[in-house]
């Protein structure tokens, strides 16, 4: 569980998305926070575990937490 995000890469939409994750809010409740469709959240997150270098959301997360992210 490497990872291989430099943190410019994430948008600044990615990186609210990540930090809600980690907070605990799932998709749905975020595409209604945020005012965005389930399949835009779905995007940023495919994005962000492909920048980070992960293979799940949760690796991501882990990834994000020890790089001080979230």
């Amino acid at each position: 569980m490497q990872g291989r995000l430099k943190t410019a890469e994430l948008t600044e939409i990615q990186q609210q998305i990540l930090s809600m994750l980690a907070e605990g809010y799932d998709s749905s409740a975020i595409h209604g926070l945020q005012g965005i469709s389930a399949a835009t959240v779905q995007y940023h997150r495919n994005s962000i575990i492909d920048k980070m270098g992960a293979s799940t959301m949760l690796q991501a997360a882990v990834i994000a937490s020890k790089r001080g992210l979230v």
